[in-house]
């Protein structure tokens, strides 16, 4: 699941996943993407 569709799944409140766990690893894997484009 790409950015893209993430935030299409985030403004629709819509979410295809399964369980947390994999909802926190997605939202870490976003968070450092940001940081790295921050530090970049």
């Amino acid at each position: 699941m790409g950015n893209y569709e993430f935030q299409e799944a985030m403004r629709s409140g819509h979410f295809p996943i399964a369980t947390d766990e994999a909802f926190r690893i997605l939202l870490a894997r976003l968070e450092r993407a940001e940081f790295d484009q921050i530090r970049s």
